[in-house]
């Protein structure tokens, strides 16, 4: 499922495309990141984002939710393959890549979340995602 995060704030914005599947029951390579329990994460090699900034925001967006996916496969084993992640590079943050992911697994499993909208500092000319270390 393709899944576009967009969040502008005057002239200025960020926008992120997330590519992604999840599969149930995979076969787990050594590659493959266990996220939380019964719960792994793979990225295509052709995703150009460092592996660090995946881990670091996607994945945690996953561990985050992971009583609301649990709820939704019940006892299985869940891959979520990232095939690709288009960004805009002017205006990115990495800390985008949380808020992405959340309302991908929002949209794909139809949870039932609130949308974190982001504030934004005019004179830095940033967003602000302090929600994400709660």
């Amino acid at each position: 499922m393709i899944y576009k995060y967009i969040v502008f704030k005057n002239t200025f914005g960020i926008a992120i495309t997330v590519d992604a599947e999840s599969i149930i029951s995979p076969d787990i390579i050594d590659s493959d990141v266990l996220i939380a329990e019964r719960i792994y994460g793979r990225v295509d090699s052709t995703v150009g984002l460092p592996q660090k900034y995946i881990e670091k925001y996607m994945y945690k967006a996953i561990k985050d939710l992971y009583s609301e996916i649990y709820q939704q496969i019940g006892g299985s084993i869940i891959c979520f393959c990232i095939k690709d992640i288009d960004i805009v590079i002017i205006g990115f943050q990495e800390e985008a890549l949380y808020f992405a992911m959340r309302e991908w697994l929002s949209k794909y499993y139809n949870l039932n979340l609130d949308r974190l909208i982001p504030t934004h500092d005019v004179k830095t000319r940033k967003f602000i995602f302090d929600r994400i270390f709660e």
